[in-house]
């Protein structure tokens, strides 16, 4: 009796088995559990997986790819599998898995062919060969605007081969032509047809990317939770209120978005059923996606003024060690930019990179978001995420006043600051401080709770009201990470980069370097010069950079092949609008 499958990519792929009309491995769901079985640190599920659909790789190729990720407790699995019999294998996909673990030689073949009605529709996309970014929706919903794509490539004689994975008749795909010099086309939908005979896949959606928060007006509003695409376009939805009984049926547009102003009858507290269909496939609504509770309307925010850093700036005995001084100078000085942010005594280097980002980006947002009340208090509206990694926001209006902890002696404030020729109180700039101050209210009200690091991607993606995506930065896919930096750059999206742990193996890189580990920076663009790419970055801390230029405001810049030396990770934050 074969034992129980460990790894949980594995595992779950596995499972879902049952849900595909023939229930076996073929040649067009082999490739998730190869790349389940090849990821490894550097190289991802999704990087695994376009590195096995590449142009000319060839079966033997792709067999040394999966190795070099699969680690003992991975090829146990794959051996449990050969040896299950309730497993079905297509030939080919059974001969590759026990080639991968030296069961049987490979036997050698053409990589698996397109239809050949998406060959010649893609054909007609890039007629040039250029290679194509594909996201399937129908399978994926979630993946449809995040840089996760797999790609296709035309040959010398203009025929796409099988670099798209588990494609089915019906699916909705989200194309885009990328030429050789990384510059891309606007995404299209089409809709895949000649694979199979009918179309069996349903629309997909995932229960967690679904909130339902009550309002103030006693209704029920829908929260989606992911970056844009709730399912495939015009999909149908119902929701059903167990505890009223009570359907509420909606189409999504032909982007797979939700209409405007949509609201239900219902209760905090309330369970909602979700259940979806493309129009051929659960059209009664009978198979129900998942279950969804209602959250209750926002808190009001207390307007008690923020504790200190307990770090460093409580004693023993929860007393402050430090003063306020009251701040009465204007809120900007020729607008908002990204050089008025100084990081000041606490450790908020993602707040502080992504604030300065979104200044650099978008400093309309900066100013439409902050209000001068004339009687010494300051209105900051926040876009408040309504759950984790949260697509929808709710707005979050809190007030201070103009009073800072300030040092002992002099004026300038011990936390945010700004970069500027005075720290007069009566003519400092005060957007930034009163920014920061703000945050540290409507958490916890404590900059102690704000103070001891965070996600930089989510603040930008809280002030611009938008989604946010991480990449890693590997040598392998610098020049990937490169292209949507350059797309954000082009398209006025904020941008930070994190650097590597103090207390990790990889501290060393930073010595001497005047780049520093666990800090974030402000990305401010890329650029290209006498054929090199660079990147552009500011340190919040307003000096100290690489370099010299003799300025020391913490501008500098990188080769690419540096940057992705010194830093971890970007974070893009992208607007709703």
């Amino acid at each position: 009796m074969p034992g129980p499958i460990k790894d949980r990519q594995l595992r779950h792929h596995v499972r879902m088995l049952d849900h595909r009309p023939e229930k076996k491995i073929g040649n067009d769901n082999l490739f998730d559990f190869l790349a389940s079985i090849g990821d490894k640190s550097g190289r991802k599920f999704m990087a695994t997986m376009r590195a096995l659909q590449a142009p000319g790789v060839t079966r033997e190729d792709q067999i040394e790819i999966v190795r070099e990720g699969m680690d003992d407790q991975e090829k146990l699995d794959v051996e449990t599998m050969l040896s299950n019999d309730s497993i079905s294998w297509a030939p080919e996909a059974r001969n590759f898995m026990e080639a991968l673990v030296g069961q049987a030689p490979v036997e050698s073949g053409d990589p698996l062919p397109l239809s050949d009605e998406l060959t010649a529709r893609f054909q007609e996309l890039a007629p040039n060969g250029e290679t194509l970014e594909v996201v399937n929706i129908s399978a994926n919903p979630e993946a449809a605007l995040q840089a996760d794509s797999m790609e296709v490539k035309a040959d010398e004689w203009g025929k796409f081969h099988g670099n798209l994975n588990d494609v089915q008749e019906g699916d909705h795909l989200r194309v885009r032509t990328r030429d050789s010099q990384g510059n891309v086309s606007n995404w299209i939908t089409m809709q895949a047809g000649g694979i199979d005979a009918v179309d069996t896949r349903n629309a997909q959606t995932q229960t967690e990317t679904f909130g339902l928060e009550a309002n103030e007006n006693g209704d029920v509003e829908l929260i989606y939770i992911g970056d844009g695409m709730i399912s495939e376009p015009n999909a149908q939805f119902r929701l059903t209120n167990n505890r009223s009984g009570e359907t509420f049926d909606f189409q999504l547009d032909g982007e797979g978005k939700l209409p405007p102003g949509l609201s239900f009858k219902g209760e905090a507290n309330d369970e909602f059923s979700i259940a979806v269909s493309d129009g051929v496939n659960n059209v009664n609504f009978s198979k129900v996606s998942g279950v969804v509770k209602v959250e209750g309307p926002p808190e009001p925010v207390d307007l008690v003024d923020p504790s200190p850093w307990k770090k460093r700036h409580v004693d023993d005995d929860g007393n402050p060690t430090i003063t306020t001084q009251r701040y009465s100078g204007p809120l900007f000085i020729d607008g908002a930019s990204a050089s008025d942010v100084k990081q000041g005594s606490l450790a908020n280097c993602y707040f502080c990179a992504a604030a300065s980002s979104v200044a650099h980006s978008s400093p309309e947002v900066i100013q439409d978001m902050m209000k001068d009340n004339g009687d010494g208090t300051y209105t900051v509206t926040f876009k408040e995420e309504t759950y984790y990694n949260s697509g929808r926001f709710r707005t979050r209006k809190v007030t201070v006043d103009g009073d800072l902890y300030k040092r002992s002696s002099g004026n300038r404030p011990m936390y945010g600051g700004s970069v500027g020729e005075t720290y007069d109180p009566d003519k400092m700039e005060l957007w930034f401080p009163i920014l920061e101050k703000a945050y540290a209210k409507l958490n916890g009200n404590s900059y102690d709770e704000v103070g001891n690091g965070g996600n930089s991607g989510k603040i930008m993606a809280m002030l611009v009201g938008g989604t946010r995506r991480s990449h890693t930065i590997s040598d392998s896919n610098m020049e990937s990470v490169y292209n949507r930096m350059k797309e954000a750059t082009e398209s006025g999206h904020p941008m930070t980069a994190s650097t590597y742990g103090k207390d990790s193996d990889e501290a060393e890189r930073y010595s001497g370097k005047r780049v520093y580990a666990w800090h974030a920076y402000t990305v401010l663009g890329v650029e290209e010069s006498e054929g090199k790419k660079y990147v552009n970055l500011r340190n919040p801390w307003g000096n100290s950079e690489p370099g010299n230029d003799g300025k020391d405001d913490g501008i500098f810049k990188l080769e690419l092949a540096e940057f992705a030396h010194l830093y971890k990770s970007v974070a893009i934050a992208k607007p709703n609008n």
